[in-house]
């Protein structure tokens, strides 16, 4: 009886945390794109971390759809992906990088995208690009660290969406380990939670030394 108690608990506090999460993610990158706006500048934002970011998500939810895990273990990414949508988008504009290259890419992306929501993804290739996560993962986080470091500034980057971005993936670890059993998608947010909190840390370090300039 006890630990039919204890098991209870621990799921509830779990589903809790992620019901938290979801309700965080409708407005994750709205501070973000709120300081683009502001700024009318998307300066120290990386078009090909933000890119990736968005190959990330769109991965996630296919997958989570196609093997069927309950929507409370991934359902924050599908309002994310629009908001990063619009940030791609405001790169683009604001970047003045639209040309024949990236439209394409986007329409190409898009069509991928869809296909993979479809009955007819290919899930070999799915479960591929899943494996790769923690190298989209890496790789786009790194765009975005390295020149941060390199110019001592994180330019236009939002320390608000930073923080919730570390805060929801420290809490995934937790609801991962509790309700899916997928190590792939466990060591995915650790990754993330990891890769973010330096994020974190430049935007408390450079942030404070550009008010202090």
């Amino acid at each position: 009886m006890e630990f039919a108690t204890n098991f209870i608990e621990t799921l509830t506090i779990s589903k809790l945390l992620s019901l938290g999460i979801l309700a965080g993610a409708t407005f994750l990158k709205v501070p973000q794109i709120r300081t683009i706006l502001k700024n009318n500048s998307v300066e120290g934002l990386s078009l090909s971390s933000v890119a990736l970011e968005t190959l990330i998500y769109s991965v996630t939810i296919s997958y989570h759809l196609q093997y069927g895990y309950p929507f409370y273990t991934f359902g924050e990414a599908i309002f994310i992906i629009f908001q990063l949508f619009a940030i791609d988008f405001l790169i683009l504009s604001f970047g003045k990088k639209f040309n024949a290259i990236t439209i394409s890419a986007s329409l190409l992306f898009l069509a991928a995208f869809a296909l993979f929501l479809s009955p007819y993804a290919p899930l070999q290739v799915l479960d591929l690009l899943q494996s790769l996560q923690i190298v989209f993962l890496i790789v786009s986080r790194v765009l975005q660290i390295f020149p941060n470091f390199k110019n001592k500034s994180v330019g236009a980057l939002s320390i608000i969406t930073v923080f919730m971005q570390f805060g929801g993936s420290a809490v995934r670890v937790y609801t991962t380990y509790k309700d899916v059993n997928d190590m792939q998608i466990l060591v995915g947010y650790a990754t993330a939670a990891f890769l973010n909190f330096i994020l974190l840390t430049q935007c408390v370090i450079y942030g404070s030394k550009k008010k202090s300039d």
